[in-house]
């Protein structure tokens, strides 16, 4: 087990900071209003401690109750079949084929005139955790030939942590987010944390920056239970990234 907790720390760091100056030194033009695109790049995850940006006006996710029964009935079809895949496939989207990965973008692209208005200002708080990813590097859980838990946990309206655990080994990436307008969420990356059995042994300065282009956002039935509800949130950061809050 050493030697596996050994061999993520130094497959995993290098990897947050190559993405991290690669986010930062290139400009991603988004025009994905109506479609998703046929190719998809790659994502980042994010987070830190303390902000001194200004928050924006946020609001609370609702259930969709004044929608027709048939349009509500369409999007928890749409949505049951995303998570369902999902759950299938894993959530390292460079692992499947491209078959599925064509599957979870067309399911994607048909669920986006089902999201709430304005997903953008939909707020983000606490615990999310990650179903998908089309990145390929480590924001999708990938240290090295292992799969870590991923998580993201909103601290306030600016800060967040990305995290990712194996075993007793724990990656922070800390970053701050930022609204750009109704559809697009703007994150910058702070700094890098590795812990192993809650013992620091790195912390270093992260740069770089990215956009979240949100495709849908809205409150779903989860798959545990015939009661579950969940926040689901569906978005290119460039790469397509699906990620749950459980209600």
């Amino acid at each position: 087990h050493l030697v596996t907790i050994l061999y993520a720390i130094v497959a995993y760091v290098p990897v947050i900071s190559s993405f991290a100056s690669f986010h930062q030194r290139t400009h991603v033009a988004f025009h994905t209003k109506h479609s998703l695109p046929k190719a998809v790049t790659f994502q980042l995850w994010s987070t830190p401690e303390s902000s001194s940006k200004s928050t924006t006006i946020t609001k609370t996710a609702e259930e969709p109750d004044n929608k027709p029964p048939e349009w509500i009935q369409e999007r928890n079809r749409l949505s049951n079949k995303l998570l369902e895949r999902c759950r299938d496939v894993g959530q390292i989207g460079t692992k499947t084929s491209d078959e599925s990965r064509n599957a979870m973008r067309e399911l994607s692209n048909q669920l986006m005139k089902y999201s709430d208005d304005d997903p953008a200002f939909v707020q983000l708080t606490q615990e999310h955790e990650l179903l998908y990813s089309e990145s390929p590097g480590g924001s999708s859980g990938a240290i090295g030939p292992f799969v870590g838990q991923v998580t993201q946990n909103f601290v306030n309206e600016v800060d967040f942590v990305n995290g990712v655990s194996l075993g007793p080994l724990n990656i922070q990436l800390m970053a701050e987010r930022d609204i750009l307008d109704s559809g697009r969420i703007k994150v910058e990356f702070r700094e890098t944390v590795v812990k192993f059995l809650g013992l620091e042994l790195v912390r270093k300065e992260t740069n770089g920056k990215g956009v979240w282009e949100q495709l849908f956002v809205g409150i779903v039935p989860g798959l545990e239970s015939k009661d579950e509800k969940i926040l689901l949130r569906v978005m290119l950061t460039p790469s397509l990234f699906i990620i749950q809050q459980k209600l």
